[in-house]
């Protein structure tokens, strides 16, 4: 952008000396122009000069006469062509306000219509009335209601048809033979025409004017003989007079026109020039919009493959979450089924034992009697309480269920001692032992 606006103040520059090398040429053409007039014109006295100024300017007069006339001929063909534009414009509301009246006159006469064929039915309806009411005196008591109700339905239908008669009448005199919004349109076509007629009769007025006074200006100028009367008066020396004056202002208008071309086409020049630049500030904003488009597709694509990433890990890990939770449960309860198998295993050899060690007590007891039971009793509960530790010190449990059958022989062992009579209590004991056992490993 700097190196743009730095061209463009160099080429302000260029042309600014440019400028003024023409101006000064410029004034150097009309410097040579000058004196070739000067050397070119013939010499004459100061009263020739005055009568040559004084016809000079009646010429200008004339002329200013002339470019009048034509400045009212163009403002009449104006206020004419406005005034075809007027009668255009009523013509077509004409056509219009026309088409409404037809269809209301059309509307009208559909009523009217109307109106005989309900008139002619209503005189049809009360002669049928007339005559069924006739019948009914004849007819005898059986038919009399039957004619009463047709007397009835035609009664309701007069009425009907005196009220449509009636609307129909009321429509015929208040005129609303068309719609609210036609009504409404046929009146504004009827003030709008109004309005045309008083402006096309104030155009006709400004028009003949108008006329009146190009007809005056005329004969005005027909009657002082005009340019011609002029020319015709003059010498020949002081016709190239005039005519190597009015060179001169021919000369002086192209030399207007020319620097106006010269400027034209300076301006052009200029706007090419920040048409130029315009075009090059466009194609820039598109490549950087292009650029920045670009970055955001990349930026989004990257940021897509990040978040799908992030999904998929997502969906692993919940994945792996799902399965270690479902893994579990069923793992917890292979082991406690493993424990409670083993339980019931140990509680079934338990008992075995029991009932073994107590089919051996009985006979030992039968034999030897009460003394032999009695140097026996302790080494009995101590191999009894070696036998079940042993036996339960092989589950793989935690030591709170270890420790629950190792508190059991003592019990044992003092059933044992307190009871000196027989072997009874120490098998009951025993086997509460091992329903509590089983109890708890199934608990």
């Amino acid at each position: 952008m700097q190196r743009e606006k730095v061209r463009v103040k160099q080429l302000e520059q260029r042309n600014l000396q440019q400028q003024k090398i023409l101006k000064r040429k410029n004034e150097e053409i009309a410097q040579a122009q000058r004196k070739l007039r000067g050397a070119s014109l013939p010499r004459i006295n100061s009263g020739n000069h005055d009568s040559m100024e004084e016809k000079k300017r009646q010429l200008d007069l004339e002329v200013e006469k002339i470019l009048d006339q034509r400045q009212q001929l163009e403002e009449l063909q104006k206020e004419l062509q406005r005034k075809e534009d007027i009668i255009s414009n009523k013509e077509a509301m004409l056509a219009e306000k026309s088409e409404l009246e037809i269809k209301k006159l059309r509307s009208s006469q559909i009523l009217n219509k109307d109106l005989m064929g309900l008139s002619a039915k209503l005189v049809s309806v009360e002669k049928t009335i007339e005559t069924k009411k006739l019948e009914m005196i004849r007819a005898s008591q059986d038919q009399e209601e039957t004619v009463q109700k047709e007397i009835d339905k035609l009664k309701q239908v007069r009425t009907n048809l005196k009220e449509q008669l009636a609307t129909l009448d009321e429509k015929l005199t208040d005129g609303c033979l068309l719609s609210n919004q036609e009504e409404r349109r046929l009146i504004e076509l009827e003030e709008a025409v109004e309005e045309l007629d008083a402006a096309i009769e104030y155009k006709n007025k400004t028009i003949e004017s108008r006329q009146m006074e190009l007809r005056q200006s005329w004969f005005s100028v027909q009657r002082e003989g005009g340019i011609l009367s002029l020319f015709n008066t003059l010498n020949p020396q002081e016709m190239m007079l005039l005519l190597m004056k009015y060179f001169e202002k021919v000369i002086n208008f192209r030399d207007n026109e020319r620097k106006l071309s010269h400027k034209m086409n300076e301006f052009q020049s200029r706007i090419e020039e920040q048409d130029k630049l315009l075009h090059e500030a466009e194609t820039h904003h598109q490549r950087a919009s292009f650029d920045i488009d670009r970055r955001l597709t990349q930026q989004q694509q990257r940021y897509e493959q990040k978040i799908g990433v992030l999904m998929h890990q997502l969906a692993q890990f919940t994945e792996n979450n799902e399965d270690a939770n479902k893994e579990e449960p069923h793992v917890k309860i292979r082991s406690l089924e493993k424990e409670l198998y083993y339980y019931k295993k140990t509680s079934r050899d338990l008992k075995k034992k029991l009932r073994d060690k107590e089919n051996t007590s009985l006979c030992q007891s039968e034999d030897l009697g009460p003394k032999l039971v009695k140097s026996k009793e302790f080494p009995r509960c101590k191999s009894s309480t070696t036998n079940r530790n042993s036996v339960v010190s092989f589950s793989p449990t935690s030591q709170h269920n270890q420790e629950l059958p190792s508190q059991q022989p003592e019990l044992f062992c003092e059933n044992n001692k307190t009871d000196q009579s027989g072997t009874k209590p120490v098998v009951a004991t025993s086997l509460q032992f091992l329903d509590s056992l089983e109890v708890h490993s199934s608990g």
